[in-house]
């Protein structure tokens, strides 16, 4: 094998791109070399020379082959394509620019691939209701980083803890208070039952239906529930009778 060879590098590279380490720095500073090389495998962005390491069209290329956003130039931080293409393998929306984690493709590409992103989306999208609303679709979980606005909506509140009960912590105490909301949280996890409020804790209704999926809610509910039951034998023989 000739690594001074073009012809022999670029074939060897179709097929193992992280052979072009043993490529001579000449053929390292070849863009033709590098493209294919990263296409093959994103990490042999290690092997190229420094010159091209700034080059777009490489970097594009690496990303959509898993090199981590950490490793590339600050600089392709800010753009969008790159960013894009980038958190389809790579959780780090952290590292991106804030102008870009205020745009609103970036931020949804981002929680496809880790939820906890939403964290770090800007203020204005964590008040963006056709986000909010896009992001509780994907995991109900992700109320929790939702603006106090949004987490007081209440399609996007049914939403949420329709495929994540539990996200009723993050709601509203007006929704946490608000029986139909409760009734569909619980159904979905019947531990939600910890999140409504006092007064939902003494709905017989309702802890019916979260004991009846597993005894151990029992411990969730009211005052005014276990003064009239104080053992779940009791809730389940007075209202048997």
């Amino acid at each position: 094998m000739d690594w001074n060879n073009k012809q022999e590098v670029l074939e060897k590279v179709k097929i193992k791109g992280w052979e072009l380490e043993f490529a001579s720095d000449k053929l390292k500073s070849d863009k033709e070399i590098a493209l294919i090389a990263v296409k093959q495998y994103g990490y042999a962005f290690e092997f190229i020379s420094s010159k091209l390491k700034d080059d777009r069209d490489i970097v594009l290329e690496a990303v959509k082959n898993s090199y981590p956003i950490i490793k590339i130039n600050r600089k392709f931080r800010d753009d969008k394509e790159i960013m894009i293409e980038a958190l389809k393998n790579d959780n780090s929306l952290f590292l991106v620019s804030d102008r870009l984690k205020d745009d609103f493709d970036i931020v949804i590409q981002a929680i496809k691939k880790d939820y906890d992103s939403l964290y770090y989306a800007s203020d204005r999208l964590k008040d963006n209701r056709k986000l909010i609303l896009e992001a509780v679709k994907e995991s109900g979980y992700l109320l929790k980083y939702a603006s106090c606005n949004l987490r007081d909506d209440k399609e996007i509140v049914t939403k949420a803890v329709s495929n994540f009960g539990r996200a009723l912590d993050y709601v509203s105490e007006r929704f946490k208070d608000d029986k139909k909301i409760v009734l569909e949280a619980i159904k979905q996890d019947s531990m939600a039952l910890q999140f409504a409020s006092d007064r939902l804790k003494n709905d017989v209704e309702i802890i019916k239906i979260a004991v009846e999926d597993d005894l151990k809610n029992f411990k969730f509910a009211g005052d005014k529930i276990k003064e009239q039951f104080p053992t779940i034998e009791d809730f389940y023989d007075k209202k048997n009778n």
